[in-house]
Formats: structure tokens, C-alpha cells, sequence
């Protein structure tokens, strides 16, 4: 870098010396190119356009650093009215002065890359190929045009033709893509599975050619899963992105829930936890875990996640409850009653009533439990399971009489239910 910028100075001093000399403002333009100074290189080759209004290649240079400072370097999408000022201008009046291959490629780049006008990209790559230049690059934007005008077997085509002149992953990558979308038209079942095959096919050369681009693994699990059913080669794919990137939560996230289908808790629990080691604020992988340990009765473990997906405001009004619910199995009454309170501030919750009855049950204050029990049976009087609770409720505050009437019409909508009829004899001792 010292070197770089020791050169320069010279040619600054140069300069100075030579003012309209263009190739000191062109040696020094590269060497700030270099240096990614590429804002000082652009107004080096404004001097130089200055100094020569025909000099198509400035004009040319120009619009590359201004792509190169606004998008590669600082990583901005400038909008598209700039974007052309900066480049389409310029490149345009490049090709007003000598008709090049590179002008026209560079334009119908833009054109499709950051202007999204995607039928002036093909009409620009046409000229484009009328210069006699044929390149890889070429017939590859060209492909990706085509495709994005829903002109799949021109696309097609045109990757054909790419690869033609030398393999090239983003051609199979890109091809690959097009024939998804060939097979999403298509009504024949065998045609739209071949031409899958086919992408799947185009993904796996693609990797070949580029074993370290995380995308292409990416598009070949979604495939394989999502059209194929094949969860376990699609967690092998993903497993190789974690070789690439061990700190992928996202794909961390994806394997997790592929291991759910196939029923190995084991190995969801491990990747969710995984995903959570990389960023221990990550929703889904909380709101799974508060989930799956909830379901497996883990109380404990479960009200970590619980607490932390509340925490980081997930909108999922089942952990809530499930909060409660731990709560009371953990025998925290009182952190059990303060959430469905809350919860029933909020709103005319059902399950919450029914929940913090059997929490006023284990409190024996069966008065409050009778209470909210009758609210959930306002809400929802068809669910038998309240009305044996209210029995019991009902029972052990001494109301016999009530709780046989609850446990009658338990047995109406639960017949032949072992645990109502003993309550009943059970009662049915008391009272006689």
C-alpha cells in the first residue's frame, strides 16, 4: 500500500507540473482504483473527459468507479435515477463513440442488476451479440434476462449456449433456477419430475465447480425438500453448509426442523440449541425449544424459553399459557395466578380460565376454581373435560348435589369414562 501511494504522489507532482498530460490522470486513476480510492478515480477520469470529449474509454472508466465506490465499496443501492446519471450516461456516450462488446455488456448489466428494466437488458445484450464478441458472461445474462421475462426456453437456450463456450457455475446455477420454473408451468407430472431431476442435476455441477458457495447448497435442500420430500438427503446438504459456515443459524434453524418431521427429538433439540449458541436471541429457535419441552412435560427447561421468546415479544399467545402452565406443575402458584391474570386482563381467554381454576384447585380454593370453571363453560360448553373438574371442584367444596350434576353432564359428552364414573360412586358413597 505504501508503495501505491509513495507512486501517487509522484504522479500528483507530475501533474502539476503537466496538467494536460491524460495519461498521468489514467496511470493514476488505476493506481486509486487499487487503493479503492475509486471516488478519486472517478474524478480523474472527469479531468481526463474534460481534456477529450471522445475519449470513449474514460467515459467507459467512469461509470465502472462510480459502480465500484457506490455499490462494492460503501454497499449502497442508490436509486435509479443517480444510477443512471452515473452510468447509462456515460456508458451511452461511450458507445455513441466507438461501438465496443464491453460498452454494450456493461449497460445491459445495469440495466438488469440495478434499473430492473429487464427489456432494455435484452434489447442492450442483442447489440451486444451483433458486435461478433460471444461470451460466457454474455449468453449467462442473457439467460438471466429471459428468465426474468418468463421466457424460459430462451433461457434456457441461452445458458446452453454459454456452456458451449466453457463451464461455469452460475450458468448451471442459473439454469438450474430456469428449469424449476419450466416445471412449475408444465401440467404433466412425469415432464415437471424430469426437468426437477434436471435442476437438482444443474445444482450438483454447479457445486462441483464451486464447493464454497453457500447459495448453491441452499437452492439444491429447498429443492430436494420441498418438491422431493427428501428430508434426510436435504439435512446432508445442509450439513455440508455447516462444514462451509459452522455459525449458520439459519441453516442450524432449517435442520432442526427437518429432524422434527423425521421424529428424532434428539437431533431437533441439538440443532435448535446450536442455532441459540450462535444467537441466543433467535424467536423460532426459543419459541421450538419452550415448545418441545413444554410437550415432553420438561417444565423447567421449557419456562427458559417460554420466558425468553415473551421476552423477545414473540406474538404466539400459546406460550403464555404454557408459561402458567409450568408454572403450576412446578407448583409456583403464585407466578402461575399472576399470568393468567394478566393474560384475562387482556382478553375473554377460555383456556386461561379453565387453567387457573385447576390452579385454585390445587390451592383448595374451590370457590374461585368453581368460578372460573363456570366462565370457561360460558365460553366453551362443550369441552368435557371442565365439567369433570367442576365436579371435583364441586365435591371437595362439599357441593354434592351440584358436582353429580356437572359430573352427569361430563358423562354425556365423555361416556363410558372410567375416571367420571368412580368420581360419581365416590360421591354417590358420600351422599348415601
Amino acid at each position: 500500500m505504501d508503495i501505491l501511494l509513495k507512486e501517487i504522489e509522484e504522479l500528483t507532482e507530475k501533474i502539476k507540473v503537466n496538467p494536460g498530460d491524460k495519461k498521468y490522470y489514467s496511470d493514476r486513476a488505476i493506481l486509486h482504483n487499487k487503493t479503492d480510492r475509486f471516488d478519486l478515480a472517478m474524478e480523474d477520469y472527469d479531468e481526463i473527459i474534460k481534456m477529450d470529449s471522445k475519449d470513449h474509454n474514460a467515459y467507459y472508466k467512469r461509470a465502472c468507479e462510480w459502480y465500484n465506490w457506490k455499490v462494492y465499496y460503501l454497499d449502497e443501492i442508490p436509486d435509479k435515477k443517480e444510477t443512471k446519471k452515473n452510468t447509462i450516461d456515460y456508458l451511452e456516450k461511450a458507445v455513441s463513440i466507438k461501438e465496443e462488446f464491453k460498452y454494450y455488456y456493461r449497460i445491459a448489466e445495469i440495466y438488469f442488476n440495478l434499473l430492473e428494466e429487464n427489456e432494455l437488458a435484452l434489447e442492450i445484450c442483442k447489440k451486444a451479440l451483433k458486435t461478433g464478441k460471444k461470451t460466457v458472461d454474455l449468453y449467462k445474462l442473457l439467460g438471466q434476462v429471459y428468465n426474468e421475462l418468463g421466457d424460459y426456453d430462451k433461457a434456457v437456450q441461452s445458458f446452453e449456449d454459454a456452456l458451449k463456450l466453457g463451464e461455469d457455475s452460475d450458468v448451471y446455477f442459473f439454469r438450474g433456477i430456469t428449469l424449476c420454473n419450466l416445471a412449475m408451468e408444465v401440467t404433466n407430472f412425469d415432464e415437471a419430475e424430469s426437468l426437477y431431476n434436471k435442476a437438482i442435476n444443474d445444482y450438483d455441477r454447479a457445486i462441483n465447480l464451486d464447493t464454497e458457495n453457500i447459495i448453491l447448497y441452499f437452492k439444491k435442500a429447498e429443492l430436494l425438500y420441498e418438491v422431493f420430500g427428501e428430508s434426510k438427503e436435504a439435512i446432508k446438504t445442509y450439513k455440508e453448509i455447516l462444514k462451509l459456515d459452522s455459525e449458520n443459524e439459519e441453516v442450524c434453524i432449517k435442520t432442526a426442523k427437518l429432524y422434527a418431521e423425521l421424529g428424532d427429538n434428539q437431533k431437533q433439540e441439538f440443532y435448535y440449541i446450536e442455532a441459540l449458541k450462535i444467537n441466543s436471541n433467535n424467536l423460532e429457535a426459543n419459541e421450538s425449544l419452550a415448545d418441545y419441552y413444554h410437550e415432553n412435560n420438561k417444565y423447567e427447561k421449557a419456562l427458559t424459553y417460554i420466558n425468553k421468546a415473551i421476552e423477545l415479544n414473540s406474538d404466539e399467545n400459546w406460550l403464555q399459557l404454557a408459561q402458567g402452565e409450568c408454572y403450576c406443575e412446578l407448583k409456583e402458584y403464585d407466578k402461575a395466578l399472576e399470568v393468567y391474570d394478566t393474560i384475562l386482563k387482556n382478553q375473554n381467554n377460555e383456556q386461561a380460565y379453565d387453567y387457573r381454576g385447576d390452579v385454585y384447585v390445587a390451592l383448595q380454593q374451590y370457590d374461585k376454581a368453581i368460578g372460573d370453571y363456570l366462565k370457561f363453560i360460558k365460553l366453551k360448553p362443550d369441552a368435557p373435560g371442565v365439567y369433570y373438574r367442576l365436579g371435583l371442584a364441586y365435591k371437595k367444596n362439599g357441593e354434592y348435589i351440584k358436582a353429580m350434576e356437572s359430573l352427569n353432564k361430563a358423562t354425556q359428552l365423555l361416556p363410558n369414562n372410567k375416571k367420571i364414573s368412580d368420581l360419581i360412586n365416590e360421591i354417590r358413597e358420600v351422599i348415601n
